[in-house]
């Protein structure tokens, strides 16, 4: 990523800002860019960190083209679950990247923007994390999740790690 002056959860942050609010029916991730610079959805700072060419990939990837045709989209959706029972009992609080109805069942999307391949523990952490908002997703809207994918936005991978969550 060029350098701008921002962190790397600064950069993280302004992809996810992008893809909250990235019409899927444009091919641009550059028009994209400077429309939500122009709606003061993107700072100057967040828009020149986003990895266009990245995007640009993703804008055309399956995956996206999912998420157009898309019964139901929703995007860094919030949510608080209680897990366990009695004295068990935690809160898990998160944020969904993105969430899509597809044949009545849901597929969860988890962005991962860092550059590097990550190592088995980090695919572990973060197949922990998809196990426990599928359980959230589930009981919350009361619809089964079919597919738990993690894309690796820069690296341009998608991993499923459906069958690791059930």
């Amino acid at each position: 990523l060029e350098e701008t002056g921002l962190t790397g959860t600064e950069r993280g942050n302004a992809v996810h800002a992008f893809l909250q609010c990235v019409d899927f029916s444009t091919a641009s991730a550059a028009a994209e860019r400077d429309r939500l610079l122009s709606e003061s959805r993107l700072t100057a700072a967040e828009a020149a960190s986003l990895p266009l060419a990245a995007l640009n990939a993703f804008l055309a990837s399956p995956l996206a083209a999912r998420m157009r045709r898309a019964q139901t989209l929703r995007r860094e959706w919030a949510f608080n679950y209680r897990l366990g029972e009695g004295s068990e009992r935690i809160l898990l609080q998160g944020v969904i990247d993105c969430c899509f109805i597809e044949d009545g069942e849901w597929v969860l999307v988890d962005y991962k923007t860092e550059g590097r391949e990550v190592d088995a523990e980090t695919l572990e952490r973060y197949t922990a994390q998809l196990r426990y908002y599928r359980r959230a997703l589930e009981a919350i809207t009361g619809t089964p999740v079919r597919e738990c994918l993690l894309c690796f936005l820069i690296q341009r991978k998608l991993i499923d790690v459906s069958r690791e969550t059930i």
